[in-house]
């Protein structure tokens, strides 16, 4: 009922007068690996502050020419940010505007 794009990776998430459901999810390796992608031109996401779950243990780098996505507070953007850099990426990021989360722009020279 009401928000539908209200989600969290979090169980104790929970907007309030919201119903809980629970979906299957997998890994982002898991995706690359099930449907054998060796090139990704753009990987954006939105992972509701899981951020740090999906990709440090995430080895496919290599594949992908661009990341964008969300980040909740500047310590994730700049543990993502660091991250990023490790594998060959340049990074830019900022906010949209003065309330909004930080957005992050990841792209192989």
């Amino acid at each position: 009922r009401g928000n539908y794009g209200a989600c969290g990776f979090n169980s104790d998430y929970r907007i309030e007068n919201q119903e809980k459901i629970t979906v299957e999810a997998i890994t982002l390796k898991e995706l690359f690996d099930d449907y054998n992608i060796q090139r990704c031109a753009l990987l954006k996401f939105d992972t509701e502050g899981a951020e740090l779950n999906y990709f440090d243990d995430f080895p496919y780098f290599d594949r992908i020419d661009m990341i964008t996505g969300e980040c909740p507070s500047d310590e994730i953007t700049k543990h993502l940010q660091a991250l990023f850099e490790s594998k060959g990426f340049q990074i830019n990021w900022n906010k949209l505007r003065e309330d909004t989360e930080n957005v992050i722009y990841a792209k192989k020279p």
